[in-house]
């Protein structure tokens, strides 16, 4: 299938070349980017390990900034995202500890419509099922993957997607890494609808639609309603948790945590914070670490490449987490639509680590800045950050609107909310116009003169003109 949108009239009339992908890991970052090569023509292997990859132990719910939510918009997949996904409208800021609110937001709609998404919230498992022709799935043991290709290589490029602890981001960084304990855990919650229905101050929650934010003196957490992936019909409640912890790291989602356990980190906190933690079934814990960036995203030695979070690992529920790795997506597609000869191959694999890493790493410090503002401890700087929402509060002013006054939750959203209007593709694109197109065309011109200088060497009387 084509691209709507493409640059390809900028650049030589030359015919794709299809090549074979490997795409090692079935999550978001890996189904996306099989979607977008075989939108432009390329065939894709997508590997896991199960053949349930779709259904995320532990998975929660999750948020869909509008840079996202565009891109698989444009790739025709809007319908079934209003399907599984509820629309957010307004955030409501709270104490942790009292529930005293501090201030409200609502998403402007011309903003939204300027951005050419939507904020949604939807199920963290995959709502991107696809049924080209061109990809081909495969489960199993990488032992066994690879054992099979010892005789024939059958794949042009390697894409991990594997994740933060998978075997790609080993086999890229070729060294042990250290992973630094933050002093929080995350706590993944989805409450069913069945066990709000009897809370009435919950199932106000569930059916406002607001995406809740409880700010504490190192605690915070997120609550937002989504469907209910079995049953759309249905709406559940999705509930981040940032607490506290021992400096233990650790790998990955963890195994259920007791919900008694839970309650007592918790701390003092609102009764409804309270009552959602105690319903929830299986609460799974996700240490909030830190991982070296890597130098390269491309391996040294051959046509590896490393994308999401295998590539840039970020805390968990972090609301850009899952957005990068549908950019990083959009942004190879939007590359390797322009492939035409093997030569490039190399090129477009380091062209996509030059577009995404700077953007990337800027995107992980606000990130990062925003879940220190959202937990910060009693103090001077908590009081301020308060007051100066509650006065915006008061005067019928948007929570997050950054002004003059130094407002400091204000300031680290705005860094955050730039992203929104964000397009992976259009960046790829513009990477093409400026150096990818030239350096082609640049290449063409040599083939040129030297075709032109060999034919007028052996014929002398003989012109060749090669449009």
């Amino acid at each position: 299938m084509s691209p709507t949108r493409s640059t390809r009239s900028n650049s030589l009339e030359q015919h794709l070349l299809p090549i074979d992908f490997l795409i090692i890991g079935g999550g978001v970052a890996g189904l996306c980017s099989a979607i977008a090569l075989t939108r432009v023509g390329h065939k894709v292997t997508l590997f896991d390990q199960s053949s349930d990859f779709e259904k995320t132990k532990g998975a929660g719910g999750c948020r869909v900034p509008p840079n996202m939510s565009k891109i698989l918009i444009r790739w025709g997949l809007e319908k079934q995202l209003r399907a599984i996904a509820s629309t957010s409208r307004t955030v409501h800021l709270a104490r942790y500890d009292s529930g005293y609110t501090l201030g409200t937001h609502a998403w402007e709609a011309e903003v939204l419509k300027e951005t050419g998404g939507d904020f949604i919230c939807m199920h963290a498992q995959s709502p991107f099922p696809s049924s080209n022709n061109a990809l081909s799935f495969q489960y199993g043991s990488l032992r066994k993957l690879f054992s099979g290709l010892r005789r024939k290589f059958e794949f042009d490029v390697i894409l991990g997607a594997d994740g933060q602890s998978g075997i790609s981001r080993r086999v890229v960084a070729d060294q042990e890494e250290r992973e630094t304990p933050l002093g929080m855990s995350m706590y993944n919650l989805v409450v069913p609808k069945d066990k709000i229905n009897q809370e009435p101050e919950l199932l106000e929650m569930l059916e406002q639609g607001t995406i809740h934010t409880w700010l504490g003196d190192g605690r915070a957490a997120i609550g937002y309603p989504i469907k209910n992936p079995d049953n759309p019909h249905d709406k559940d409640y999705a509930l981040h948790l940032w607490l506290p912890a021992d400096d233990m790291a650790g790998n990955g989602w963890t195994s259920a945590v007791d919900n008694d356990f839970l309650l007592s980190e918790m701390g003092t906190c609102e009764s409804r914070l309270r009552k959602l933690a105690g319903l929830a079934p299986a609460p799974a814990c996700i240490p909030v670490t830190e991982r070296p960036e890597l130098e390269d995203w491309v391996h040294e030695d051959g046509p590896m490449l490393l994308i999401g979070s295998a590539a840039h690992p970020f805390y968990p529920g972090a609301l850009q987490g899952m957005s990068l790795g549908v950019c990083d997506a959009a942004a190879l597609g939007h590359l390797f639509q322009h492939l035409h000869t093997r030569d490039q191959i190399e090129t477009f694999l380091w062209a996509f680590e030059e577009i995404r890493q700077g953007r990337v790493s800027s995107i992980k410090e606000a990130e990062m800045n925003y879940l220190s503002t959202l937990t910060l401890p009693s103090g001077e700087m908590q009081e301020l950050r308060d007051k100066s929402m509650r006065a915006k509060y008061d005067a019928g002013l948007n929570a997050l609107d950054a002004d003059n006054g130094g407002d400091d939750i204000a300031e680290q959203f705005e860094a955050v909310r730039e992203t929104f209007g964000y397009d992976a593709e259009d960046e790829a694109d513009d990477w093409w116009v400026k150096w990818g197109s030239l350096k082609e065309r640049a290449q063409y011109d040599v083939i040129k003169t030297d075709f032109v200088f060999a034919v007028q060497s052996q014929e002398s009387t003989t012109s060749v003109c090669v449009e």
